[in-house]
C-alpha cells in the first residue's frame, strides 16, 4: 500500500505543478479505492475554480448540480457533513445518509448513481472549501475498510498538493502585479 500511496502522491503533486492532470490523479485514486468517480471539490471564491474536477462524470451532471444548488449545505448533505467534520477527517456514507432526505439531492444522487462514498475537507477557510471525495455507485457498494484506509492516507498528499497549487497561483498573481 505504501508504494501505491507514494505513486498517488506523486500524481497529485505533478497535477499541482501542472506537470500532470488532476483528472489522471483522481482516476488513479478512484481505481485504487474501487470507486466509480474521484472528485476534487472547490466551493467558494476564485481559488476554488481550479479544484472542480470529477472523473468519468458527464457534463450534464455538473450542470444538474448547479441547477439544484448542490454546493449549498442546506441542499447537499455531503457538503453539510464536510463542513461539520474536522479538516482532513475522512467521513463516509453514515455521516450524511440520514440527511439525504432533501428531495433534490436524493434525486440527484439516484440519477447519477452516487449513493455511497467517502470524503475529506482538505482546506476550509471563510469563503473557501476544497475537498476530496470518492463517489461510489450502487455496484461499487459501501467503502470497505482497506479502501477507507487508502483514501484516508491519500488525503494528506492531496492536501499538500492543493496547498501547493494555491501557493503557486498566489505567486503568479504577485508576479503579475509586480510586473505591471
Amino acid at each position: 500500500m505504501d508504494r501505491a500511496l507514494t505513486s498517488l502522491g506523486d500524481r497529485f503533486t505533478a497535477a499541482a505543478l501542472e506537470e500532470g492532470s488532476w483528472l489522471v490523479a483522481l482516476r488513479a485514486l478512484a481505481e485504487a479505492t474501487g470507486s466509480a468517480h474521484g472528485q476534487l471539490i472547490g466551493l467558494g471564491g476564485p481559488e476554488a475554480v481550479a479544484f472542480n474536477w470529477a472523473t468519468d462524470f458527464p457534463q450534464k451532471a455538473f450542470s444538474h448540480f448547479v441547477e439544484i444548488d448542490g454546493g449549498n449545505p442546506a441542499i447537499n448533505p455531503r457538503v453539510a457533513a464536510a463542513a461539520a467534520a474536522a479538516p482532513l477527517q475522512t467521513i463516509g456514507h453514515d455521516a450524511f445518509a440520514t440527511a439525504m432526505a432533501n428531495d433534490a439531492y436524493a434525486e440527484y444522487s439516484e440519477m447519477w448513481d452516487i449513493p455511497f462514498g467517502c470524503q475529506s475537507t482538505l482546506i476550509a477557510r471563510p469563503g473557501l472549501m476544497i475537498g476530496l471525495a470518492m463517489l461510489r455507485s450502487k455496484s461499487d457498494g459501501r467503502v470497505r475498510a482497506d479502501q477507507w484506509e487508502l483514501f484516508s492516507r491519500a488525503v494528506h498528499p492531496v492536501h499538500a498538493a492543493a496547498r501547493l497549487r494555491i501557493a503557486l497561483e498566489g505567486q503568479g498573481a504577485a508576479l503579475l502585479a509586480n510586473s505591471l
